[in-house]
């Protein structure tokens, strides 16, 4: 059994940061008005993290799988189970306060449980089938109401949310893959959608961005479009208090702000070089794929083949406004961290050694899953900034 200690771990700056070369900025980017250009080299600390919380499946016998952590106003976290259909909560400290929901259809009951969220001291869980959410008091434990997600009156536009923000006491916004027309056609971007929070449809094309980037083809008489690795995601992130979001695509190292209204506001553009997608690379990921996923014959029926890399993997926001991204530096294995203020000060600039997968990030801690054996582990660091 693990036993739960204190663990310091100081991730170097990088070597030779300093001095790093003026990189050209694409012109479509460099007219971006309000454009922070982020250079590596000069953060301005030295990120230590310190293990303060350590559980694992084993010991948390109520647990069966983990699908996704979060957290709320009061440090207390989230650990949604996937497998036995519950929202389990935990205390800062760590200790297992209750569980919320069970397998079913009635009120308060799952058939699958979506990304979820907290706001305030509300626990909002979504079922993307029927897409319907279940809202319980995070206080007392309560079940209070579900509600279903309103679909768009056109007749020409289907669309499901696949997952959801709350901004405000009144308003929430859904991600949504988009498909319109009567033949099902599918659309290039994907929408953010303005509910209110009893699931009423505000505004079915609040923001449209561009959807993740995939391997596309035609395999016989039927199309196909895949995933790997090396394809681009994109990407939203809430910013604190519903102030607006964050949005970004993995082909381009550049993140736009937007206002609570969609309207935008500023631009963060980081200065980093393309890295070429080499066909042992490619080989790597198709021998790593999933078992049901066949990589390799997307791969050899693909129409294009992406050239470069993604910029970056993944990217959070906590909840002090600083915008964490981990970033592509010796695919398949090399990352860094890189953390930048609101406005746009690079804090720190770390080579990422952790093997664990970031959760998310607030001002005070880092959460992280790890399933060595097939067993999940949840740990939680303390975040410090140490002067360079």
């Amino acid at each position: 059994m693990h036993k739960l200690f204190l663990c310091l771990i100081s991730i170097c700056i990088l070597i030779g940061c300093s001095g790093a070369p003026d990189i050209e900025i694409p012109e479509e980017i460099a007219s971006l008005e309000n454009l922070k250009t982020i250079k590596p080299g000069d953060a301005l600390y030295t990120l230590q993290l310190q293990e303060n919380l350590y559980l694992n499946q084993l010991d948390e016998e109520h647990t069966q799988h983990l699908w996704a952590l979060y957290s709320d106003q009061n440090r207390n976290f989230y650990w949604a189970d996937h497998y036995i259909l519950q929202i389990h909560q935990y205390s800062p400290e760590g200790t297992y306060i209750r569980s919320f929901g069970e397998k079913g259809q009635g009120p308060g009951e799952f058939d699958h449980i979506s990304r979820s969220t907290v706001y305030k001291n509300r626990l909002y869980v979504f079922e993307y089938g029927p897409q319907k959410v279940h809202l319980f008091d995070t206080e007392t434990g309560n079940f209070v109401k579900s509600f279903t997600i309103e679909q768009s009156s056109d007749p020409a536009i289907f669309s499901r949310t696949e997952e959801l923000f709350v901004q405000s006491d009144s308003t929430m916004f859904g991600i949504q893959n988009n498909f319109i027309g009567p033949q099902g056609v599918q659309d290039d971007s994907m929408t953010v959608s303005l509910f209110r929070t009893d699931g009423r449809l505000m505004n079915h094309e609040y923001f449209r961005y561009r959807k993740p980037a995939a391997l596309e083809g035609k395999r016989g008489s039927v199309r196909f479009s895949s995933r790997g690795k090396f394809t681009a995601d994109s990407e939203i992130a809430l910013l604190p208090d519903g102030q607006g979001f964050i949005y970004s695509h993995a082909s381009d190292p550049v993140f736009y702000f937007y206002d609570s209204d969609g309207d935008y506001q500023k631009a963060f553009y980081l200065a980093l070089n393309p890295i070429p997608l080499t066909r042992e690379q490619i080989n790597y990921e198709i021998e790593n794929s999933h078992p049901m996923i066949d990589l390799g014959a997307a791969v050899q029926n693909a129409e294009s083949i992406p050239d470069t890399w993604p910029f970056w993997q993944t990217f959070f926001v906590s909840d002090d406004g600083n915008l964490w991204v981990i970033i592509f530096t010796d695919p398949p294995y090399g990352r860094e961290l890189w953390i930048i203020s609101p406005d746009g000060n690079l804090l720190a600039q770390e080579q990422f050694e952790l093997q664990e997968s970031i959760q998310f990030v607030d001002s005070d801690y880092l959460y992280t899953t790890y399933r060595p054996d097939g067993i999940y582990e949840v740990r939680r660091y303390d975040i410090a900034f140490d002067e360079n």
